[in-house]
């Protein structure tokens, strides 16, 4: 996760100021947002109860406008049909039902329906005429039954099945937890997200890939993940699943979410820039992944690398083969 510094030991404190200075922003920016989306949610709320109360005095209004008694106010019109003026002085009678007249489109729909009914008969008809009375008369040639020939079988060698290339062995674990890189939240977080880094520890050159010298230089810049797997596929628990670690930085996800720190879990895998995961780290790195996604029901698609969340400042992680770790999570 840490970048290669160039220069002399001014350069290496300036580094560590710009990077804690970059965190305190990130956290001031954090909380700013939060209290900016609480009040915005709050003012809503009181938009909508102001709404509710406009309307309510209203709807009443709406019911008493039935007032347009068209229908009465039309003795005047021109002479109607003969079968109106047959039938108006008989709806004025309560104990009369006349039945309205059909109109073009239903005597058309029962016309359609009667010559469907009767073309289904004629069928039906049809093919009882032919069933009994056709067929049975036609002689039927009697079949010849032929015995299949039974060729001997063969004993079939059974080829000894070859032995797994790769055991998984079951996930080893060790609970390590780190004092600085994390803060604990304030209300339980909601994970749906995994992120996946490389890290070594540059400023110590001669022994970069120790664990040890990892989580010294993870202190230096106030940064951790959540989960480090070293060389050898041992996973260190550096920082509680529900706190918040200091791992994604300024960083955004594809459907726009930013914060990524906060509703993420991020793996940091111990090797060198120029190299790439061993095998047995790929394969820790994949039992880890799908007890987490099957834990916190993370989907496929926000299994991401550092560097797709932040594209312009990250590389991480190198040379990784994303095509043959996903058929290790299938």
């Amino acid at each position: 996760m840490a970048e290669q510094p160039q220069g002399d030991k001014e350069k290496l404190d300036f580094l560590k100021r710009e990077e804690v200075r970059t965190m305190a922003k990130d956290i001031a920016k954090l909380r700013r947002e939060e209290v900016e989306k609480e009040r915005k949610r709050i003012a809503d709320i009181k938009i909508e109860q102001k709404r509710k109360k406009e309307e309510k005095p209203q709807q009443p209004i709406k019911e008493e406008q039935p007032q347009l008694p068209i229908k009465e106010e039309e003795p005047n019109l021109p002479a109607m049909d003969k079968a109106q003026i047959s039938l108006a002085p008989e709806a004025k009678t309560p104990n009369i039902s006349v039945p309205k007249p059909l109109s073009h489109t239903q005597k058309v729909i029962i016309r359609l329906v009667i010559g469907f009914i009767i073309v289904f008969l004629l069928v039906n008809a049809g093919l009882f005429v032919y069933w009994y009375f056709i067929k049975e008369a036609v002689p039927q040639e009697p079949i010849e039954q032929t015995v299949p020939i039974q060729q001997p079988t063969l004993p079939v060698k059974e080829e000894p099945t070859p032995p797994s290339e790769i055991t998984i062995q079951p996930l080893e674990i060790i609970d390590r937890p780190l004092s600085f890189g994390f803060e604990i939240p304030d209300a339980p977080r909601s994970i749906d997200t995994i992120i996946i880094h490389s890290a070594h520890a540059p400023l110590l050159q001669n022994n970069s890939l120790n664990i040890d010298s990892m989580i010294d230089e993870f202190k230096i810049f106030g940064v951790s993940p959540h989960y480090l797997i070293s060389q050898e596929g041992i996973v260190y628990h550096l920082v509680k699943d529900e706190d918040i670690a200091y791992h994604a930085g300024a960083s955004s996800m594809p459907d726009g979410r930013i914060n990524i720190s906060l509703f993420s879990i991020g793996i940091d895998l111990v090797y060198l820039q120029t190299a790439s995961p061993t095998d047995i780290q790929y394969q820790t790195l994949a039992q880890l992944v799908k007890e987490l996604s099957a834990k916190y029901a993370v989907p496929s698609k926000n299994i991401l690398g550092h560097q797709e969340i932040s594209p312009t400042r990250k590389t991480d992680p190198w040379n990784f083969d994303w095509d043959f770790f996903r058929s290790l999570l299938e």
